[in-house]
């Protein structure tokens, strides 16, 4: 059941992923899809709800920039017959290891900021008591990053295409994509 939830959002996945990578590449651990979508409660209006993991800080050029692209490959419940609404949540991988109450959030995305996006107007990087949830919840799926790559590994990634061609770490592959 769980396999058959995520194959029908496989496409949409990808697409959003893509952007994630476009924009982080060079910072990105981890993607994790969580929520309805892996425990097998999703609905016809559910989100798909994604945990993004990065090295580092996000700067105004890259926030705007992913934040708009994302807006590309969302829409409201209800407003399209192929995309469902996305949440990312985006945290610094510092920022939550070793967990500290409340954590902060680097980036949020999600359908209820449309209006403000397409006004300028951006989140900045905030404390989030919720955060505990999304980061700490059973089930999570790994999309894309180094988690996927070699799970449990805590080094430093470096560039996901440098580790990927490093001799070094020839079992290192890009994480499998869900089939579209």
């Amino acid at each position: 059941m769980r396999e058959a939830v995520i194959a029908e959002v496989s496409t949409q996945l990808s697409e959003v992923v893509g952007v994630i990578e476009r924009h982080l590449e060079p910072t990105l651990l981890a993607v994790h899809l969580y929520g309805s979508a892996v425990d097998g409660g999703l609905k016809p209006h559910s989100d798909i709800d994604l945990l993004v993991t990065v090295t580092v800080r996000l700067d105004e050029t890259t926030r705007r920039a992913l934040i708009n692209d994302l807006l590309e490959t969302s829409a409201s419940p209800g407003e399209s017959e192929i995309l469902r609404a996305v949440e990312v949540t985006i945290v610094v991988h510092d920022d939550i290891i070793p967990w500290r109450y409340p954590a902060k959030r680097e980036l949020q995305f999600g359908e209820w900021q449309r209006n403000d996006i397409l006004a300028g107007i951006f989140e900045p990087a905030t404390i989030d008591i919720d955060l505990g949830a999304a980061a700490g919840g059973p089930g999570h799926r790994c999309l894309a990053g180094v988690a996927c790559l070699r799970p449990g590994w805590r080094g430093h990634p470096g560039s996901l295409r440098e580790r990927r061609r490093d001799p070094e770490h020839p079992a290192l592959r890009p994480a499998p994509r869900p089939d579209p």
